[in-house]
């Protein structure tokens, strides 16, 4: 009997909140849609979705390195140009965030007529350029592939700012490429110059002797004409004084070799100082001279055929043109992860949310009301 009151009042109870609910479903309706007026302003207005960006950065293409295939042998500048190399460059320039920085100012720059202090507004751009960064992610392949990944609320200034600060970095790049292979071809052609001046030098130096010499002996064999014009020695006598030596079997003790040098006769002698004066090909009688003179005329092709290179391989590589991919990326593949909650559920749950409490007013409202009548009545 006691259970079926019971059921009995737990009906009643339950039929009479359905109805209490009913019977205000105005007021119900009415903070519901204030709540949710509300939650619209609100998302509207006062809050922003937050995305992550992510955009794949891909080392440079087979076509763009074959340009660098004239550097990479082993007889040329020894520079070393591959994905790897240009790929942890870009990373690294990347990583200094002054490029990213700058160009995060640029889009939006400081006001002096703002309240905002400039220490403030530097604290401003270090948070957003630290909200970029580049990671690895592991997957099948060998090397691990490399992502730009951002936390952001507008999606249009977020890539923007990304094209200026990889075109930039680009642009860095290309420069800072540009320097080396200027400073090593200017290394290249030092070192010829260099070897090309101690060649010269050398040359110099053994014409400088030989010169020495051939006055020197000049002068010897005018002394020595002179001496055997005066004593009329005109015809070689060295040949006779040699027999003579021979057929006296050395008995007066002459020695040909200790004779005087006069005793050639002044014909032979002058003859000699003629042909020394008159001498015009003087490589053939320098040692070594002809082989210095074929160095330096190598070393001179060899120079100018470095500039010709360096020229060859600046126009080339296009380092000054749009042309330069150190990596390969493109902004039309950027990916989003909402990061936030939607607005629409923010807008859902705070329309629950004002069914709930409008609800609970209500039941609280009428309860406290019939609490009072039999309180009222009791008495």
């Amino acid at each position: 009997m006691n259970d079926n009151n019971i059921q009995i009042d737990n009906e009643f109870n339950i039929f009479n909140l359905f109805s209490i609910l009913w019977n205000k479903k105005y007021t119900i309706i009415l903070v519901s849609l204030l709540f949710l007026i509300i939650s619209i302003i609100y998302v509207q207005f006062y809050t922003k979705v937050l995305y992550q960006g992510s955009l794949e950065l891909k080392p440079a293409s087979q076509e763009f390195l074959a340009k660098f295939k004239n550097l990479n042998r082993s007889e040329s500048l020894g520079i070393e140009i591959d994905e790897d190399k240009l790929m942890k460059e870009f990373v690294n320039n990347f990583n200094e965030y002054e490029i990213l920085k700058s160009k995060i100012t640029e889009a939006m720059p400081y006001d002096d007529s703002s309240s905002e202090t400039l220490y403030a507004y530097n604290d401003l751009v270090k948070s957003i350029a630290f909200e970029f960064m580049i990671i690895e992610k592991e997957d099948t392949s060998i090397n691990p592939k490399k992502y730009l990944i951002y936390n952001t609320t507008d999606t249009n200034f977020s890539e923007k700012i990304i094209k200026e600060t990889l075109d930039e970095i680009k642009i860095s790049l290309a420069a800072k490429l540009k320097r080396e292979i200027q400073n090593l071809i200017d290394a290249v052609v030092f070192s010829i110059n260099q070897e090309y001046r101690e060649t010269e030098d050398e040359i110099s130096l053994k014409i400088f002797h030989y010169n020495i010499s051939i006055n020197n002996r000049i002068e010897f064999l005018k002394e020595q004409a002179s001496i055997a014009r005066e004593l009329s020695i005109s015809q070689n006598q060295l040949d006779f004084l040699s027999e003579a030596e021979s057929n006296a079997n050395n008995l007066i003790g002459i020695n040909v070799g200790e004779m005087p040098f006069y005793n050639r006769g002044y014909i032979a002698i002058e003859k000699e100082i003629e042909l020394l004066e008159n001498r015009e090909d003087e490589a053939k009688f320098i040692e070594l001279l002809p082989d210095l003179l074929q160095k330096k005329k190598k070393l001179e092709i060899q120079a100018l055929r470095a500039q010709e290179v360096n020229t060859e391989i600046l126009k080339n590589l296009k380092l000054d043109s749009i042309d330069f991919e150190p990596i390969q990326y493109d902004l039309s593949l950027i990916t989003y992860e909402i990061m936030s909650i939607d607005k629409k559920i923010i807008v859902f749950l705070s329309l629950i949310l004002g069914v709930f409490i409008s609800s609970t007013y209500v039941i609280i409202i009428s309860s406290y009301k019939n609490y009072t009548n039999r309180v009222i009545n009791s008495d």
